[in-house]
């Protein structure tokens, strides 16, 4: 949409021989160059706030799994997956309880079920799921807002910019 109005007002420039003030087109361009900034902040911060703790979880779970498959020492796959290092997440505090209760029973038991394992990184997953469903919804949200406070606003001025040359 800003390289429309670009194209738009090069195009009106062309056809109707006007000309732009230099100051208004560099205002112009620099009100879409902070909406462009603002895009790829706001991206960064929705895409932190969303899956900031998953890689951590998911290769301590792995790793934690493929640890106890070959037989290794408790004490060594907890200190090799850092399985009980796992940041907080508010989306992952269940999956943490629960791994908490899975390597006390392994410490306990001495053994756990593999589908007792495999059902938390399913969980897991359906977690990563629902974040991906939310980052979504909060780029629709960002890309609404973008258009109506920079890409919207900088076509009007475009649009007020040929006519006021045309006026004058």
């Amino acid at each position: 949409m800003a390289a429309f109005t670009w194209v738009f007002l090069i195009n009106t420039q062309l056809t109707l021989n006007i000309s732009f003030s230099l100051v208004k087109i560099s205002l112009l361009l620099i009100w879409q160059v902070v909406g462009i900034v603002m895009a790829i902040v706001g991206n960064k911060i929705a895409f932190h706030s969303c899956f900031a703790c998953f890689n951590t979880y998911f290769k301590a779970l792995y790793i934690f799994r493929s640890l106890l498959n070959i037989s290794r020492p408790i004490s060594e796959v907890l200190l090799e997956s850092n399985i009980s290092q796992l940041r907080d997440h508010k989306a992952l505090y269940f999956i943490k309880k629960r791994t908490q209760l899975l390597v006390t029973h392994i410490k306990t038991y001495g053994s756990l079920s593999p589908e007792e394992f495999d059902q938390l990184v399913i969980e897991l997953w359906d977690v990563y799921d629902i974040q991906h469903r939310r980052y979504k919804s909060y780029l629709t949200v960002l890309k609404f807002v973008l258009l109506f406070i920079f890409v919207f606003p900088s076509f009007l001025f475009g649009i007020f910019l040929s006519l006021n040359e045309l006026v004058i």
